[in-house]
């Protein structure tokens, strides 16, 4: 607006009336409303800001079978500045998993670091649905406490899921990162 006002002051004109160019198109709003995703539109966008992204990030891979393969890897802690003690000493794992679509792409994708020592565990089925995850992973603290993740594939996405677990209250799965494949895109734990 500064600019226009600027430009404006500097041509000697006078500015147009606004527009509403923020105002929805009523169709659009109609179709979405029909639909049920009219304020759906919003939380994405307000979530990928909350998450530091601009624009939702663009599916990967192809439709069809893809390969993945979980690797586990121990995070070093960064080195120390010029004479002064180790920022961290806590022993960090992140997950990364790798994966080869059907039409011989392939992409490695950071799943996140938990505190701990990661290791894969047999998967058994979770949820009100029992689903069994493709992998499963329990990090154990230094303190000897643990989490436990599973790594799901629900429709297009991939989702790391955190067991929860409180005195008295069932036990939840909170999700913790999510990865958008390919429309039709079919993950199976590779070997």
């Amino acid at each position: 607006m500064l600019l226009v006002s600027l430009f404006t002051l500097l041509a000697g004109c006078t500015p147009a009336a606004p527009t509403d160019a923020a105002a929805p198109d009523a169709a659009a709003t109609a179709k979405a409303e029909k639909n049920g995703k009219a304020k759906a539109g919003k939380k994405v966008a307000k979530n990928a800001k909350a998450n530091g992204h601009k624009t939702p990030e663009a599916p990967l891979g192809v439709a069809g079978p893809v390969t993945g393969k979980l690797a586990l890897v121990e995070v070093t802690p960064p080195p120390a500045a010029d004479g002064a003690a180790p920022t961290t000493t806590t022993k960090k794992t992140e997950a990364k998993l790798a994966m080869t679509f059907s039409d011989g792409q392939s992409s490695d994708v950071s799943l996140g670091t938990m505190e701990g020592d990661c290791t894969e565990i047999p998967p058994v089925p979770i949820g009100e649905d029992n689903k069994t995850p493709l992998w499963s992973v329990r990090c154990v603290k230094a303190e000897g406490t643990s989490t436990d993740l599973h790594i799901v594939q629900n429709d297009d996405v991939v989702a790391v899921l955190k067991k929860v677990e409180a005195e008295g209250k069932p036990v939840t799965y909170k999700p913790l990162k999510r990865v958008k494949l390919a429309e039709g895109a079919a993950l199976t734990k590779g070997s």
